[in-house]
């Protein structure tokens, strides 16, 4: 998919999602089915909408919003996965579902987190990458963001920074594994020692759990 869209399209989702918690809700049932994508008749604008507000709830304390958003977050995270990889982060059982309250829950739900990691690095940058994962509450990645505009101006800054000459995101796909190109990755060949280093230690007892 087109580098450009595809980031377009996650700075408009977090952007929905911020509305809503701006308005003083929590979504709480946040997945693919509740997201309405809508272009004009060129296909180069965009406008996206967050429906299923069945279960949404009310923001209890707005001096804490960085703390009962984070279900949202998650699923959003969960939502970019599967947008830049086209796979679903979640164990087979659970891929029609949503998350359940409290992180020891929701941290069962998902897939093993090396694999989370494998599956990402091998698809997009690593800027790209690592918001993801850290959406996803993966071991390592903090801290964790305090607001779905938060996520949006993040992305927004990698938009205006894409390197023009990158290839598009499933191009840089790899089915069989992590494969490193000295001076190819993405543009950033002075990560590649650092990302074979942490990949070799993956499922070892001193290594990404």
């Amino acid at each position: 998919h087109d580098k450009n869209i595809i980031l377009q399209l996650a700075v408009e989702i977090s952007n929905a999602l911020a509305e809503i918690h701006n308005a003083g809700a929590i979504h709480n049932n946040l997945n693919p089915s509740h997201i309405i994508v809508e272009t004009n008749k060129n296909g180069d604008n965009m406008t996206v909408k967050v429906i299923g507000l069945g279960s949404a709830t009310l923001l209890t304390d707005l001096n804490g919003i960085s703390s009962e958003i984070q279900k949202d977050l998650l699923s959003l995270g969960s939502i970019l996965f599967e947008m830049f990889t086209g796979m679903c982060p979640l164990k087979e059982d659970f891929c029609n579902d949503t998350f359940s309250e409290g992180e020891e829950n929701q941290s069962k739900m998902l897939l093993p987190q090396n694999q989370l990691i494998s599956f990402l690095l091998t698809r997009v940058p690593l800027d790209i990458a690592k918001l993801i994962l850290t959406l996803m509450k993966v071991e390592g990645c903090t801290p964790h963001f305090q607001s779905a505009t938060d996520v949006a101006r993040q992305l927004s800054s990698m938009l205006l920074n894409i390197d023009p000459n990158a290839p598009d995101f499933d191009a840089q796909t790899c089915p069989s594994g992590l494969k490193f190109t000295p001076g190819k990755l993405y543009g950033r060949d002075f990560h590649l020692s650092k990302l074979m280093d942490a990949c070799s230690r993956i499922g070892t007892p001193d290594g990404v759990k």
